[in-house]
């Protein structure tokens, strides 16, 4: 493991300065803070990512792409979802994504992507909660030869209005 660490670390350097180099238009990265009215730093709680994604052949043929052309099969895709555990059930992940969709609405995008492991439930309960189903499960040799978890890819087709509103919208048509 300790030649390991270097080159992870070097990986993740590596990745994030390419990023910084070369800024998508459909690319943010969101922070939560926790801050502090004693003057303290301010301390990171949580983090996420959103961008397009190319995919060969899509995600499906029903999805719709940013892009006007068909063929370019680029959805925004949602990744690196992280909260310190310190900061975990406190709806600080709920709040990331809440801002994600927002943000892919003002973009003119109506679907979101994010994939998860199959054996973690907790985030799993999490997307579903939030409105995120399952558009297919990403299977692999390696998965069944090592005994690995498969990747759900799911998504979540996303609405201008509030849910709030939409019920009491729903309400008032009875």
């Amino acid at each position: 493991m300790g030649y390991i660490y270097p080159l992870l670390r070097l990986g993740i350097s590596e990745d994030l300065r390419n990023r910084v180099r070369s800024p998508s238009p459909h690319y943010v990265c969101l922070v939560a803070v926790e801050t502090s009215n004693s003057g303290n730093p301010l301390k990171v709680a949580g983090t996420v990512e959103m961008g397009v994604r190319f995919r060969p052949g899509g995600f499906s043929s029903s999805d719709r792409s940013i892009s006007p052309s068909p063929r370019s099969h680029q959805q925004l895709y949602i990744s690196n979802l992280a909260v310190k555990a310190i900061y975990r059930r406190q709806g600080i992940a709920s709040a990331l994504l809440r801002s994600c969709e927002q943000m892919a609405l003002r973009w003119g995008c109506p679907h979101l992507y994010l994939h998860v492991l199959e054996n973690n439930h907790q985030a799993r309960r999490l997307y579903y909660r939030l409105g995120y189903r399952l558009h297919r499960i990403d299977w692999s040799w390696e998965c069944w030869l090592f005994s690995k978890p498969r990747k759900l890819l799911l998504y979540k087709h996303l609405s201008a209005q509030p849910r709030a509103e939409v019920s009491a919208q729903e309400r008032d048509r009875s």
